[in-house]
């Protein structure tokens, strides 16, 4: 599968990725505002660009992503090698140094049970925040929440790039039947 997605995308194989994982991009009703989802897309998309160095960004929209919009923005980063991808999240997972998302989505889940450290960087409004006790919606499969505050991302992020790949995050980190291995086994 990644064969193919590096080939069609023109770009060499990399053993590690960043993925984002997107939804919908208009107005939401547990977010702060009617302009959160965008802005929350264009600061994570640039703090990705910034953190990833030479590694590839997976981008893997949603079916109710405005896919217009995601192409003009990443069309502003010519600089940092993006790929638009429908490949299966646990498929990503495998090569993943993070998985990435504005609200929660359950492929975090995926990715967090196979030891992919997860963020949320989220700008969930007051009401919102009170119901989750401030914090994501599944905060069982979230490593961390962000609430708004780029400058955090950017240091999660790169504090998360330090750590050597393969090093489990908390959480789940038990496979007593063998599902995750015989799932990750190349």
């Amino acid at each position: 599968y990644f064969n193919a997605a590096f080939r069609e995308a023109s770009i060499p194989d990399s053993p590690e990725i960043l993925v984002y994982m997107l939804g919908y991009l208009k107005k939401i009703d547990f977010m702060r505002s009617e302009e959160s989802p965008v802005r929350l897309f264009r600061e994570t998309l640039a703090t990705l660009v910034e953190v990833a160095g030479d590694r590839p960004i997976f981008i893997k929209p949603h079916i109710i992503s405005d896919i217009d919009l995601v192409r003009s923005e990443v069309a502003r980063f010519p600089e940092a090698t993006i790929v638009i991808t429908h490949l299966h999240p646990s498929i990503l997972a495998t090569r993943a140094k993070v998985f990435v998302s504005n609200y929660f989505s359950t492929t975090q889940a995926d990715a967090h049970c196979l030891g992919v450290p997860t963020v949320e960087f989220a700008d969930y409004s007051d009401e919102a925040l009170e119901v989750t006790d401030g914090g994501s919606m599944y905060p069982q499969f979230i490593d961390y929440f962000i609430q708004d505050d780029p400058q955090k991302l950017r240091e999660v992020l790169r504090d998360l790039d330090k750590r050597p790949s393969g090093e489990l995050p908390p959480g789940e980190t038990q496979d007593p039947d063998g599902w995750i291995d015989a799932l990750v086994s190349k």
